[in-house]
């Protein structure tokens, strides 16, 4: 890794010792490099020139950009066999949750320490398309609401699921819970955010941040580190880094859930090789690793998340 180092405070923890990264656009193979400082209080990472117009970064082929069109529990289960959703979720309880083998929409399951019932309001922050919201319908939730300034219209689908173009700090209702699926890396100012979040959140209220965190995965590949994804992440926090801005807007930190998979290995060993995520027509890049391998993977995914090593956690917060 570069030694470059740049005096300037972290705005997460105030240190001001950062360690400088040259990181490549790989996910559509554009190879444009992009300057990620790294804390060395609080170990995570961001973004230092932050693109004017993000739009060229999220193409019509961004899977959360993409149109979706409501399915049945059935569709939803056989695309989950064709490995589009196929999934072990670290937050299944056996015997408490065994419908998920007979394709109840996973997602349900990540909200299901929150102790919701089906009125519960929930609202999916950088939802896109409202993928997972239509899961959470399907299992039988009934008032949810999407924000994605990325969008290009506000939506509303027959199950009276909406969607705004626009931040949540742009809403004016409140909500018994709040989700960030992968999308709280993607936003600049992240106690700002957290703050919004909290404003719009009713006393007690719950949030689940999913996210890439700073971990195994950076220290084996470093700038090929698949969950990088310069410049969409602008920040890659770190368990530290969460816990600081939990606790500097008002939430307590309930539980930490490690969920990697075999994607940090097999996509990061493509980037580590020039090969690029997607290829020029869109369609997915080739990888070079047999079904063995892969499966090697996954095994050392789980082993990684059993000892909270794996590149993506799943973080539970309460409004204090």
């Amino acid at each position: 890794m570069p030694n470059d180092t740049v005096t300037s405070r972290c705005p997460i923890c105030e240190e001001s010792i950062l360690k400088l990264h040259q990181v490549r656009e790989m996910m559509f193979g554009i190879r444009k490099q992009f300057r990620y400082a790294e804390c060395s209080g609080c170990g995570a990472l961001k973004l230092v020139d932050v693109p004017d117009d993000m739009s060229p970064y999220y193409p019509g082929e961004y899977y959360s950009m993409s149109n979706f069109k409501s399915s049945s529990w059935l569709s939803l289960f056989f695309k989950r066999l064709r490995g589009r959703y196929l999934y072990v979720d670290p937050c299944f309880v056996p015997g408490k949750m065994a419908a998920l083998v007979f394709g109840v929409p996973h997602y349900a399951y990540y909200i299901q320490a929150f102790n919701l019932n089906f009125d519960s309001k929930i609202l999916d922050v950088g939802c896109g398309s409202g993928e997972l919201l239509h899961e959470l319908s399907l299992a039988g939730f009934k008032n949810l609401t999407g924000t994605d300034p990325f969008i290009e219209k506000d939506l509303t689908y027959p199950n009276s699921i909406r969607i705004f173009k626009n931040t949540a700090d742009q809403l004016t209702e409140v909500f018994d819970a709040i989700m960030l699926h992968h999308s709280f890396e993607h936003m600049n100012a992240p106690e700002k955010v957290l703050g919004d979040i909290r404003n719009r959140l009713v006393t007690g209220g719950k949030v689940l941040i999913r996210i890439p965190v700073v971990n195994q995965a950076w220290r084996q590949y470093g700038v090929n580190w698949v969950q990088l994804d310069a410049p969409r992440h602008i920040y890659i926090h770190s368990e530290k880094s969460i816990r600081l801005l939990a606790k500097k807007t008002g939430f307590r930190v309930d539980n930490i859930i490690y969920d990697s998979s075999a994607f940090q290995f097999w996509a990061s060993e493509q980037y580590a090789r020039d090969m690029p995520l997607f290829n020029s027509d869109g369609s997915r890049g080739n990888t070079t690793f047999t079904r063995k391998q892969i499966k090697a993977f996954e095994h050392q995914a789980r082993d990684l998340n059993a000892r909270g090593l794996g590149d993506q956690a799943c973080f539970y917060l309460t409004k204090r």
